[in-house]
Order: structure tokens, then C-alpha cells, then sequence
């Protein structure tokens, strides 16, 4: 994937083995968004515009997968940026845990633990993990 001047580009890896990953995108009106999916090796598993799309180490055929959501941004319009990290933020996956409804997490949290391992949610606790962003 190259990057482009007016393209925000957000980016997460997930571990499969702890559980199947849903990833939901905001409705964008009449803006470009695409969710890209790649397997462990590198190779693009699906691209996709908009809605919910779950994912697991079955469907993707890797035990790692890395998702890459681009928008499209004015790059010459600061306030265009404001809405564009808008839709990023309303972009998510599904949190698991060992309580979750729609995945467990058991394995990662017993080996996060086995290796003592800082768990952060990055909703709640992005200002302790950035603390110099405002």
C-alpha cells in the first residue's frame, strides 16, 4: 500500500488466534472510505467499502491480520481534517474480553498476564499512552 497526499490512513493488527475481529465503518455520505485487509504474508485478503465486516484466522488464513481503513481528505483544508478524524474515530472494532458477547480474549489475557504485559483500552487510555496529545 503507497501512501497519498489526500488520503488519512488508519491502521491496526490483530492477533486471530485470540478471537474473530468485527470492524465497523461509519457511514461517509459521498466520501471515499475502503477497508483493506491483509493477511500475515502481505497479501490483500478483501477490500471493502462501508457496513461491518467480521473477520477470523479461517477467513483470513493467517494467524495475524492488518487492516488498513484509507479516507479521503482535502489536504489543503484544515477543516476538512476535523471531519475526517471524525469518521476515523467512529471507525472501531469490537472490543473482546473474557465477558464479551461476541469473542473471547481467555488466551491473549492469560499469556498477556504470563508475561506480564501492559493491556490498555486505547478509548480510555489513550492519554496515559499519549500523554503529549491534546
Amino acid at each position: 500500500m503507497r501512501q497519498n497526499r489526500d488520503t488519512l490512513y488508519s491502521v491496526a493488527v490483530f492477533d486471530l488466534d485470540a478471537g474473530p475481529v468485527t470492524i465497523s465503518l461509519p457511514d461517509t455520505g459521498m466520501r471515499f472510505m475502503s477497508l483493506q485487509i491483509f493477511d500475515e504474508d502481505e497479501y490483500v485478503v478483501e477490500v471493502v467499502y462501508g457496513g461491518s465486516h467480521g473477520y477470523s484466522r479461517e477467513k483470513v488464513g493467517t494467524r495475524y491480520m492488518m487492516a488498513a481503513v484509507r479516507t479521503l481528505i482535502d489536504p489543503d483544508d484544515p477543516a476538512d481534517a476535523k471531519k475526517v478524524h471524525a469518521l476515523q474515530d467512529a471507525t472501531h472494532e469490537w472490543a473482546y474480553d473474557r465477558q464479551s458477547a461476541v469473542g473471547k480474549l481467555d488466551k491473549a489475557w492469560d499469556e498477556a498476564q504470563r508475561r506480564d504485559w501492559l493491556m490498555v483500552d486505547m478509548k480510555t487510555d489513550w492519554r496515559i499512552v499519549y500523554p503529549f496529545q491534546k
